[in-house]
């Protein structure tokens, strides 16, 4: 790291992002290190930690989002169920570049998926988004424990506070996936496109995180169209990169695919 660079001063400049001000701190702060570290020059090393966050988060980062306005429209509707309610989810949803691609397939993908399993009573989402306001749309009753992390901030307390009022079941928090180390094994880990952005990041990370994690069950997805639809033989890149994945391991795959997503179902054969 360069001696005259001050590490607390380099991070606030990186911050200086509205985009990036919204991440985990924790998060931001290891990657602006370790690029000062690696880079040995400030300026240098700013343009490689925005690029490295941009391409983690930053087409998933939502700024058109009203958290609050939207907040206060969902608790005027207090039945969590009702179709006024539910159809207010889906317009939430729609501002969130990976649920909004989901929308057209919500009534059928839940109830297809988790029939190829056995009823969790444990959930972990990962890198969830705003993945868990489908919730109402799964086969999953009310007392189930659905835990779900993220980086974004704003969107965490929007989550949060949302779920302490309509399914408190559900617990909110903030997490960097490839440092976290669930102290449980949870009858279903769920982790939607997010594996492609891990190993553009670092080739090594999806499996170091596959080998992280206690799960009976795991659906993983990756997107079959790019955020500007063009297909550009991602089926066969992923399939290739899942497979690698695999390698080795003596899980049973089950496959599920809709229009713009592919998901395997992994699942330990004990």
């Amino acid at each position: 790291m360069p001696e005259s660079v001050d590490i607390a001063a380099f991070l606030e400049e990186v911050l200086q992002s509205a985009k990036y001000n919204r991440l985990s701190r924790g998060l931001v702060s290891k990657i602006a290190a370790e690029e000062l570290n690696n880079q040995g020059n400030k300026v240098k090393a700013l343009k490689s930690t925005r690029t490295r966050l941009h391409r983690l988060a930053g087409a998933f980062i939502p700024t058109n989002i009203n958290y609050a306005q939207w907040l206060d429209k969902l608790q005027d509707q207090p039945s969590f169920r009702a179709p006024e309610h539910l159809e207010s989810l889906k317009q939430v949803m729609r501002l969130h570049a990976s649920t909004s691609e989901r929308l057209p397939y919500l009534e059928f993908i839940y109830k297809d998926l988790f029939s190829l399993i056995p009823s969790p009573q444990s959930i972990l989402d990962l890198a969830c988004g705003l993945h868990p306001l489908a919730i109402p749309w799964m086969p999953i009753t009310a007392d189930i424990e659905y835990q779900a992390c993220d980086i974004v901030l704003p969107m965490l307390n929007f989550l949060s506070t949302y779920f302490e009022t309509f399914r408190p079941q559900t617990h909110i928090f903030e997490c960097d996936i490839l440092e976290t180390q669930p102290n449980q094994t949870f009858d279903l880990i769920i982790l939607l496109k997010t594996m492609p952005l891990l190993a553009q990041m670092d080739k090594t990370a999806p499996e170091k995180l596959l080998n992280t994690l206690n799960f009976r069950h795991m659906i993983v997805s990756y997107p079959l169209k790019s955020l500007g639809r063009q297909n550009k033989g991602m089926e066969k890149t992923y399939r290739a990169q899942f497979e690698a994945l695999l390698e080795n391991k003596s899980f049973k795959v089950q496959e599920y695919a809709v229009a713009n997503e592919l998901f395997f179902i992994i699942s330990h054969n004990d």
